[in-house]
């Protein structure tokens, strides 16, 4: 009878364990998708330094949810001027009621070689991955107008070419090469997004 009295005990404490922790997987769960629901997830940074004015033009691409029956969709684009990455994502829940993620940046892209200022502000961002690569873009007003106008995500358009410049061997330039030459003096290739007839090239 004592051992039939433990194996029950035994039994029930056990069951409890495994309902409170599928409650708790449930909870998770629920918590994960409301924060999904709650958060914008970047594609795109342009950074516009300004050596008489503190703070960046930044302008951001969000990634768009697609739609039954749509094909793809172009990024929210928005810009704005902040101080730092902080600034900005503090700043954009309170306009657009969302928090900003920077963890699935596909590229960051400067309108001149970023300053040692500029790469210790994306160093602090956890968000921000170290092989994201960080690009010079030439005629930057230009390609934000091709961002708005663009009929396919930039954020995937540029994934792809950043892909062909893999494929043909030539290395790109990440925010990590960026880190490592401002504190070890390292020497660094400066990669370019350069406008063509048709479209933008890496080089």
């Amino acid at each position: 009878m004592r051992r039939m009295r433990k194996q029950t005990v035994c039994l029930i404490l056990f069951l409890g364990s495994v309902v409170s922790l599928c409650g708790c997987k449930k909870v998770a769960f629920r918590h994960d998708m409301r924060n999904v629901e709650e958060r914008d997830y970047a594609t795109v940074l342009i950074l516009h330094e300004n050596e008489e004015d503190e703070n960046y033009q930044m302008v951001l691409g969000i990634a768009k949810e697609k739609i039954v029956g749509e094909k793809s969709m172009v990024e929210d684009v928005s810009r704005w001027e902040e101080a730092d990455l902080l600034a900005l994502q503090k700043d954009y829940e309170n306009v657009k009621g969302k928090n900003l993620s920077l963890a699935h940046l596909k590229v960051i892209l400067c309108n001149c070689v970023p300053s040692h200022a500029t790469i210790e502000m994306l160093e602090k961002e956890n968000d921000v991955a170290k092989t994201c690569p960080v690009l010079i873009v030439e005629q930057e007003e230009e390609f934000q107008n091709y961002m708005k106008e663009s009929k396919e995500p930039v954020g995937n358009y540029l994934e792809r070419l950043i892909r062909i410049q893999e494929k043909k061997g030539k290395k790109l330039t990440w925010l990590l090469d960026y880190s490592k030459q401002m504190h070890e003096d390292d020497d660094l290739q400066i990669m370019v997004l350069k406008k063509r007839k048709e479209g933008y090239e890496i080089e």
